[in-house]
């Protein structure tokens, strides 16, 4: 399957800070690939999932590790890479975050008409 992944300037600077980065879009990567729905349905963004992912520099498993934000466009191949959280940071958006995210999802799917 090919698909394109898009990463967003939040996503990219968060992930391009950690010496790890590469290894941790990979196993994003290829976790969508082989399941373009993990993770849950975030309510009120207008389709992102929230997928978890280990933090090994931490010492960090699934549950402790880190949250991926993802919008797939199954219809156009393409995966959008949000946000990416430790979810010592949080873990749930706020209603201010769900709908700042429900607008750039707005604006990504308005892209393409």
């Amino acid at each position: 399957m090919r698909r394109l992944f898009v990463q967003s300037t939040g996503f990219y600077r968060i992930l391009n800070h950690r010496p790890d980065g590469e290894e941790i879009l990979r196993r994003i990567e290829w976790e969508i690939l082989n399941n373009p729905e993990v993770g849950d349905l975030v309510q009120s963004t207008g389709g992102v999932r929230k997928m978890r992912i280990a933090d090994h520099s931490r010492g960090k498993g699934k549950r402790g590790g880190m949250r991926v934000l993802y919008l797939d466009l199954p219809d156009r191949n393409h995966t959008h890479l949000i946000w990416i959280y430790s979810k010592d940071d949080a873990d749930d958006l706020s209603p201010s975050g769900k709908k700042m995210i429900r607008l750039l999802v707005e604006k990504i799917k308005g892209a393409f008409k």
